[in-house]
């Protein structure tokens, strides 16, 4: 997983080095106009809060004693800084304070400093999978909007796209797009490369290639950061793949050199795509021992999707053992969600019907009903259509080979549509596993 692909919102990094008094540099324009994100900002404001004096003034502050003895931004960068860096039980405890201390003081930017850190708290609590995190940060939106707060607005945004991709992808498309708008409208390219990133994985779900395609191939015109080569090349990828292009391959062949100390995760990536390739033309061997190699290179959303397919295709092949190791790893996988838990549900119906007997076949029909009503109700089509295909090899049911065909020929996904019109492969018994 790249920088952006699939993981914590974002921020802008950069550079900073500040003077010795930590407070003074964190209220000036400079610390502003740099990286809000960046590790030696996070120390300092850590160093100056853990200060006896910062101590002092802070306590006055959330008592009461001194609505105005520190200012609120002191608490809500902080809180993003935690965020950023993983910490979220942190970032939570600093966004409540920056609330607490914003609208104790009034005045200024008080309401400003209020919306970015109820945007963090929603984050926060949004990544645990928390209902009131995804309302925060809809709120957040809606409060930026209406004080005129477009650069907050963005950063709410942006942010609910990111977390909302393994609920609920229509709304992360829905949102995303609304951030893209609003992104080019203030010139933040940044910020635009990321929504475009994140609206056209799920267009890959949700069915719309053709806006994805149009959407990257826009987005790359003034050249790309590598993170973004990667990432666009990988979704473009594995459109074209989907589409049975003779050159699928081609926008990953073409990302050109790679720094050296790039982190795994796009490498992990990379492998993802070239696994749904070689799944579409038929290659199931090759794919899933890439899609395997792509789950020894991701973490987070990529990571989980890459279990998703290696568990498919072990399933595919007759591989038992190979689709319940895939299985366990997704039980175990912080990843929450609606779209989530219906990739288990499928997985597991997956697993069931490869164990047979009288109590398997009744626990897989539970799953394959629950997964299908998911993906239903979550209006992802690919996802239907290979849940059908899925049980249509497993179990022979032909009404499912009847629905992936009908939804694959309409979403234009040709090689998919040719599997599903194969003949099933149940029995499973007697295939050689082609796990490795």
């Amino acid at each position: 997983m790249t920088a952006s692909r699939g993981g914590a919102p974002a921020g802008v990094v950069g550079e900073a080095n500040p003077p010795d008094d930590g407070f003074a540099y964190l209220m000036s324009p400079a610390s502003v106009a740099v990286a809000q994100t960046s590790n030696s900002k996070y120390e300092v404001v850590e160093n100056w809060a853990t200060f006896p004096p910062g101590v002092t003034a802070w306590s006055a502050a959330t008592a009461g004693a001194d609505g105005a003895a520190v200012a609120p931004e002191l608490p809500a960068e902080l809180a993003r800084a935690h965020l950023l860096r993983g910490d979220r039980a942190r970032a939570v405890e600093w966004a409540e304070r920056a609330i607490s201390a914003a609208e104790a003081g009034g005045g200024g930017n008080a309401n400003a400093t209020a919306i970015d850190a109820r945007i963090t708290l929603g984050t926060a609590r949004a990544e645990e999978g928390a209902a009131e995190g995804l309302e925060l940060l809809r709120q957040s939106i809606d409060d930026a909007d209406a004080a005129g707060l477009g650069r907050i607005q963005l950063r709410a945004l942006n942010n609910l796209a990111w977390v909302t991709v393994s609920d609920d992808p229509q709304e992360t498309s829905r949102t995303a797009r609304r951030g893209l708008e609003l992104a080019n409208r203030l010139g933040n390219r940044e910020m635009a490369l990321q929504l475009v990133d994140v609206a056209s994985i799920v267009a890959i779900d949700i069915g719309d290639w053709d806006w994805a395609t149009t959407a990257l191939a826009d987005a790359s015109i003034d050249g790309l950061p590598t993170v973004y080569r990667v990432d666009f090349a990988v979704t473009q990828t594995v459109i074209d793949g989907m589409r049975g292009k003779a050159d699928a391959s081609r926008p990953i062949e073409g990302i050109g050199d790679l720094e050296a100390d790039l982190d795994l995760e796009a490498v992990g990536s990379i492998n993802h795509a070239r696994a749904v390739v070689a799944m579409c033309v038929g290659s199931f061997s090759e794919a899933l021992e890439l899609a395997i190699a792509a789950t020894n290179g991701t973490q987070g959303f990529d990571e989980f999707e890459a279990l998703t397919l290696a568990g498919r295709l072990a399933a595919w092949s007759g591989d038992a053992e190979g689709a319940d190791q895939s299985l366990t790893a997704l039980d175990a996988h912080r990843l929450w969600g609606r779209a989530a838990d219906a990739a288990r549900h499928t997985l597991r119906a997956a697993v069931a019907s490869l164990r047979g007997g009288d109590v398997a076949s009744t626990a897989a029909e539970g799953e394959w009903t629950a997964a299908l009503a998911a993906w239903r109700e979550l209006d992802l089509p690919l996802r239907l259509a290979l849940c059908h295909l899925d049980r249509w090899f497993l179990t022979g049911r032909e009404t499912d080979q009847a629905s992936a065909r009908e939804i694959f020929e309409r979403l234009g996904a040709t090689p998919l549509a040719a599997l599903a019109a194969g003949p099933a492969r149940y029995p499973l018994g007697a295939q050689e596993p082609q796990r490795s």
